[in-house]
């Protein structure tokens, strides 16, 4: 999975339990990216609300908004 700012998010399969599985998420280079010892709900919480993540939301985004579907 990816987002526009060309990071990717990735499980470490790591053993049989995927409720244990590790975040890897990349820049442009997927050579150099950061390990995250957590699950990926746990990850999405934290890169969503805590703005001292190591990778946190762009700040354009961390505002609420709703687009209209009808």
């Amino acid at each position: 999975m990816g987002n526009e700012h060309e990071q990717s998010f990735y499980w470490v399969t790591e053993g049989p339990d995927p409720d244990g599985w590790l975040v890897y998420v990349t820049g442009a280079d997927p050579e150099a990216g950061d390990r995250f010892d957590c699950t990926a709900s746990e990850y999405l919480f934290r890169h969503l609300t805590d703005p001292q993540h190591p990778i946190p939301m762009p700040v354009e985004f961390r505002a609420h908004w709703f687009m209209d579907c009808g």
